[in-house]
């Protein structure tokens, strides 16, 4: 096989590793928490073990943030994704454990090995492609956002299938083998030597250094509240749709894949677009992606505050409208924190895993609120107001990165 080939089989490889995070995250979702109640778990327990991947995802990065670039051999890429593999896999024995609290803490445990695991074999994988496209590293950036979404997406409709059909080891062992066979592969067919920079004089650049610029923070916190609301809306909306619609969940299921669909189409879409045009500015379409979320976010219940009618075609143009809005935040928002961060410095792979690492850590830090407060809020306003609320704290951040590029602007300044 020449070499072509096989950094083009790799490539794929890698991509698929790129699925790995989401579908760890989300296979949970759509059985542990029936499974749990015959154990007489409280919600609050169920929500902890649900919410424990993205707090621990968030804590490995503020902690890993800056370690986690001097990438080393590829025996360390694989050690950790047999780790996120097995932890996986573990998973599915828990349930033979009867006593109540060792459940509870072995659940804690395997979870947080799978994401460790799970997370930084994701950043080397990540890192090794922006090694091996260095022309196309925008390009490399959004598919493997819609990979991630994918990862998302599938794992929900993936757990509940295996779950039904082979039980709930089957669930975590059938999973946990495609991951470790893919990170097999791409541990033996990666280089000796994963991304070094020995022989690189460039000085190696901080995690918390990079929020030196009032456009990072701002987006880096938009990120949070824009994630915020669209873990509200997944976690909240199908409950609503069946029970003011009376629909069946099969036709819900369809609405909120278009939710993703749109996502990750306009992730594809905007990727391709910034790696054809360097001239195009991304902050511009950034913030039409959290102005598009507030929008969305009025139209899906639809909200009373605007007095809109009850209507499921607005509700579901709402959902996918939302899609695009995420997806432009991402992919756009993504590539300025890049740029900024390149500004006087030569596009290396150390920075763009940076940036990765800062979108994560944002997107995490979004979960563990939507999954912590979205219910709360459901309940105290119920979903049209809760809806129409949660994106509103978009509207200030907005008011300073605008004023902060006129400011800029007038001063006759650049931003990147």
């Amino acid at each position: 096989m020449d070499i072509n080939h096989r950094k083009l089989i790799l490539s794929g490889f890698l991509f698929c590793s790129q699925v790995i995070p989401g579908l760890c995250f989300a296979i949970l979702d759509s059985f542990f928490p029936i499974v749990v109640e015959g154990r007489n778990w409280s919600k609050t327990m169920t929500g902890s073990v649900l919410a424990i991947y993205p707090a621990a995802r968030l804590i490995i990065f503020i902690t890993c943030g800056n370690s986690i670039i001097n990438l080393g051999s590829r025996l360390s890429y694989g050690v950790f994704g047999i780790l996120g593999a097995l932890s996986l896999s573990a998973f599915g024995f828990v349930e033979d454990i009867t006593n109540n609290t060792v459940h509870i803490c072995t659940c804690f445990i395997f979870r947080t090995l799978d994401v460790i695991g799970g997370n930084i074999s994701y950043i080397y994988s990540f890192s090794l492609l922006m090694d091996l496209y260095p022309h196309n590293r925008t390009m490399v950036v959004g598919i493997s956002q819609v990979m991630l979404e994918l990862g998302l997406t599938s794992a929900p409709v993936l757990g509940s299938f295996l779950y039904t059909t082979i039980g709930f080891r089957g669930a975590f062992l059938i999973p946990g083998i495609i991951i470790l066979v893919v990170n097999l592969y791409c541990c033996f067919e990666s280089p000796e030597n994963i991304c070094d920079r020995s022989s690189s004089t460039e000085p190696r650049p901080d995690l918390f250094s990079m929020f030196n610029n009032v456009c990072t923070c701002t987006i880096s916190i938009l990120t949070i509240v824009g994630e915020t609301t669209n873990l509200y809306y997944a976690a909240n909306y199908a409950v609503y749709v069946h029970d003011v619609y009376e629909m069946l969940q099969m036709y819900i299921g369809l609405i909120m894949v278009g939710n993703v669909v749109s996502s990750a189409a306009t992730v594809f879409a905007m990727s391709f677009v910034m790696q054809k045009c360097s001239l195009l500015n991304p902050v511009y379409p950034t913030i039409i992606g959290y102005v598009s979320i507030i929008i969305s976010m009025q139209l899906i219940g639809p909200t009373q505050l605007l007095g809109l009618p009850l209507s499921l075609p607005l509700s579901i143009f709402g959902c996918c409208f939302l899609g695009v809005g995420v997806g432009l935040f991402i992919s756009c928002g993504t590539e300025t924190l890049t740029r900024i961060a390149l500004k006087d410095r030569t596009d290396n792979v150390d920075i763009r895993t940076l940036v990765q690492q800062i979108v994560r850590l944002s997107l995490a830090c979004g979960n563990i609120i939507g999954a912590l407060f979205g219910g709360m809020l459901d309940d105290y306003f119920g979903f049209q107001s809760a809806a129409s609320l949660i994106s509103l704290p978009i509207v200030p951040f907005l008011i300073i990165i605008i004023s902060y590029l006129v400011i800029i602007r007038a001063r006759g300044s650049t931003l990147y």
